[in-house]
């Protein structure tokens, strides 16, 4: 049930998700998260060759992807959405960033990705966490 009024688009249609964790626990804390504040889960994945299918299948208004997945790695995944679909934008959270995976993102994604609006607590802040 929410608890805040729903999240609309432009049409007035509830703004829909899919979202992409390899970790199921995480996924339905997430999916449950969307809901609690007035989204609506339209999908969701356990890698990112379902997300491209998922995505091509249900077009969601946003979608929150793991970086580090089995099959194909989220940053791929995304490269590979936003090729087939120019007009949607991407985000990403520095909190989820390592060295490892932040790097790469840095390279082969700069185009396509737009910081996160949200201030989050970042592991490349904290020395102790950047060898990770």
């Amino acid at each position: 049930m929410p608890q805040f009024a729903p999240l609309l688009r432009k049409d007035q249609q509830q703004v829909r998700y899919l979202v992409v964790d390899d970790s199921v626990f995480a996924r339905k804390n997430i999916m449950k998260m969307i809901e609690v504040f007035g989204g609506v889960v339209a999908g969701e994945a356990g890698d990112g060759l379902t997300a491209i299918a998922e995505f091509n299948r249900i077009k969601p208004d946003i979608v929150l992807m793991d970086i580090t997945m089995p099959q194909m790695e989220g940053i791929e995944a995304v490269e590979r959405i936003v090729r087939s679909t120019p007009t949607r934008a991407s985000s990403w959270s520095p909190q989820s960033a390592t060295r490892k995976t932040f790097l790469p993102l840095c390279k082969r994604a700069p185009s396509i990705l737009s910081r996160s609006p949200f201030k989050a607590r970042s592991s490349l802040r904290n020395p102790s966490l950047r060898s990770r």
